[in-house]
């Protein structure tokens, strides 16, 4: 079962142009910056948004297609969908929340019952079954919402931040059962997500869209070693910097430049992970190859580690250790010598 869309569509003063194909068992994550086009998209699959030019088609069946004149309605095509905000009937109860798909499709009520109740067990809420909604944590809002949508048996399922809405705590865990719930499923799966946590965790696949259209798409290991854009390098949480090289010498386009260790020529990109990028209280000696001064902006503990924000040409951000900060006697505002070796430095073309 494949999804094959190729995308033109305008939402409101906004254009959406992109190809995608996804298939069965993969599970696709949708990322990029506010106003991307994310949720866009998945309103386009789902017939929510009408195609201006393009066409979508799920296991060889067209949905949409203007040049056609073929367009399914949305209550139609075979599509289970989670919303952000789950968007549970506050006067049902959650089994007949579960339910109500399977009854706008005209299966009978004892059946469509039977059903829910079979995928409230599922996931863990048999229970809750004569509750209302309003009784619910979020993250038991969320599974009733993703059993509403899989009890269908649909050929494609989109969530749009499906746990947007969840705690930090109660988010790790439910990240660890909704991969769990769809790798039982078999149909297209499409995810869109804002947290890069959530997407390197639970995705194959990720696709970057900026300003509607798709500027890189890869395995998380592929996007993390060549980011194409400085959304994305933010995104997997390393350096980004662009500009021109000449033999073993990038000039790079915000100033500055950096040494690398094998020369090439043109426009390029350059990575430097923040772990690689040593920090001095005075000028080293020795290997470094790239030596520049720099002032800490910010710093900022995230787990073991501290990032430090540094301005300079170029400006940069480090990854040490909170002991390596104390042995600087490091603070915002102070100056330091930064080093890069030249074999730390990742350049592909840009």
């Amino acid at each position: 079962m494949t999804l094959d869309a190729q995308i033109q569509a305008r939402v409101g003063g906004f254009e959406l142009e992109l190809e995608m194909t996804v298939a069965s068992g993969e599970l696709v994550a949708l990322l990029g910056p506010n106003g991307a086009g994310k949720t866009s998209v998945l309103r386009v699959l789902a017939g929510l948004t009408p195609l201006n030019a393009g066409q979508v088609t799920l296991d060889g069946v067209v949905l949409e297609d203007p040049a056609a004149g073929v367009r399914v309605a949305a209550e139609q095509r075979p599509i289970g969908m989670v919303f952000q905000d789950y968007l549970l009937f506050p006067h049902l109860s959650v089994l007949e929340n579960v339910a109500f798909g399977l009854r706008s499709r005209r299966t009978p009520r004892a059946m469509a019952l039977e059903l829910a109740s079979q995928w409230l067990e599922r996931v863990g809420l048999g229970a809750y079954a004569h509750r209302k909604p309003s009784s619910l944590s979020g993250g038991e809002a969320q599974r009733v919402a993703l059993a509403r949508a899989l009890a269908t048996s649909p050929a494609l399922l989109l969530m749009d931040e499906p746990m947007a809405a969840l705690d930090a705590s109660t988010r790790v865990e439910l990240r660890r059962e909704l991969r769990h719930q769809l790798e039982a499923f078999e149909g297209v799966r499409l995810i869109v997500t804002h947290d890069p946590v959530e997407a390197m965790a639970m995705a194959d696949r990720l696709v970057i869209l900026e300003q509607g259209k798709v500027l890189q798409s890869g395995s998380p290991a592929e996007v993390a070693e060549r980011p194409r854009s400085r959304y994305v390098a933010d995104l997997v949480g390393v350096n980004l910097f662009r500009g021109r090289a000449h033999d073993n010498v990038i000039v790079l386009d915000g100033g500055g430049s950096l040494t690398v260790a094998e020369g090439t020529d043109g426009n390029v990109f350059a990575v430097v992970h923040p772990r690689t990028v040593a920090l001095y209280r005075s000028r080293p000696d020795g290997t470094p190859r790239n030596v520049w001064e720099g002032r800490a902006s910010n710093l900022d503990l995230q787990g073991d580690r501290v990032r430090v924000r540094l301005e300079g040409s170029p400006p940069i951000v480090a990854e040490v250790t909170p002991a390596a900060v104390r042995d600087l006697g490091l603070d915002r505002g102070d100056t330091v010598w930064i080093g890069v070796k030249a074999t730390e430095i990742n350049v592909y073309p840009s």
